[in-house]
């Protein structure tokens, strides 16, 4: 299924849409694509959700997107949609396309911008099928580990304070500040997404990065946050205030307990201490792992599928998933009565 508009998308990528467009020229260009469906092992579909963020009329999955698929033939339901792949690189809610609903019905595989970490944990026989992925960063990667002593801001966050929409995340962002502006020659500012006097791109917050031995990274819309990826370019170290983040990658190719430093979401009093644990040599080996998995996050559009990049890991994790779910296209699934 090709949608219409997907060649005017590049002029206006954000964060959230730019990996799922690089997935769809990359794999349209995938050496091992087929043509016949009947020897598909995995059918992706291009939903490019993100874009239907508050929207989900335009892009309905139960109302439009499966009928389409239907439309194609036979080869969603034939085995109820579990070798269907869909792309959503935004936190899942009741008005974009995967809803939260969705993450636990729909039996396709799902690359999520988030998963919380406990339903992953105490919900694995559904979780399973989703994995969340990076946000993109547009920060060059700075490569110079050894410039901690030269950064003379302590402690970095720029973004919003209040989220009062967007479940706790206003209470950990304001105890978070409070707890910075105690810690000297921190900066704390409070940027507004879509303002034009205090928006987030009127200040050089990439050069503060930069200039920073350690960056704050609370909880956001989500658990994830696309800061917490700017910090891996800006080698500044990251203090991650979010209970639920589930990293990307996690425990599969990327050992975060080497990259980053994570405290309880409301206990922000510890950011002293964390900031104090590091030493010179931690500090260095923390800065050489985030260039180590620079290639590994880095959305590039040279739309190659090349062994330890970012296209190279959503295949070998959906090449896991379909050996999961091999034995489960081998017979009629039935209907969950949990689901009624």
């Amino acid at each position: 299924m090709k949608n219409r508009y997907i060649d005017s998308i590049k002029q206006g990528l954000a964060h959230t849409t730019i990996f799922e467009y690089i997935a769809f020229k990359s794999l349209e260009k995938y050496e091992n694509r087929v043509s016949d469906p009947e020897q598909a092992d995995l059918f992706y579909v291009p939903l490019f959700a993100a874009l239907f963020n508050g929207l989900k009329d335009y892009a309905n999955i139960d109302t439009i997107i499966l009928p389409q698929l239907r439309a194609i033939g036979p080869y969603f339901d034939r085995f109820d949609g579990i070798d269907h792949a869909f792309i959503q690189m935004l936190f899942s809610q009741s008005n974009i396309p995967l809803t939260v609903e969705h993450q636990k019905s729909l039996a396709s595989m799902m690359t999520l911008g988030d998963v919380n970490y406990e339903y992953s944990i105490t919900h694995m026989r559904e979780s399973w099928r989703n994995i969340n992925f990076p946000l993109t960063s547009n920060i060059p990667q700075q490569f110079d580990v050894n410039s901690h002593s030269s950064r003379h801001i302590s402690s970095f966050f720029i973004g919003q304070l209040e989220l009062s929409g967007f479940d706790d995340a206003a209470p950990i962002r304001k105890g978070m500040a409070a707890a910075m502006r105690d810690v000297p020659h921190s900066i704390v500012i409070d940027a507004r997404r879509y303002d034009n006097v205090a928006g987030v791109y009127n200040y050089n917050f990439s050069r503060m990065m930069i200039n920073s031995k350690f960056c704050c990274v609370p909880h956001g819309d989500g658990p994830t946050t696309k800061r917490l990826f700017d910090t891996f370019r800006t080698l500044c170290i990251p203090i991650v205030l979010s209970d639920e983040i589930k990293f990307p990658f996690e425990d599969l190719f990327i050992n975060y307990t080497n990259i980053l430093i994570q405290i309880p979401a409301y206990k922000p009093q510890q950011i002293p201490l964390a900031m104090s644990l590091p030493d010179k040599e931690r500090i260095i080996t923390m800065k050489k792992n985030m260039v180590r998995i620079s290639r590994l996050l880095e959305q590039k559009f040279d739309y190659k599928v090349t062994k330890g990049d970012l296209m190279w890991g959503w295949l070998w994790v959906h090449y896991f998933k379909l050996s999961t779910v091999a034995a489960s296209k081998r017979r009629t699934l039935l209907k969950s009565r949990y689901l009624d």
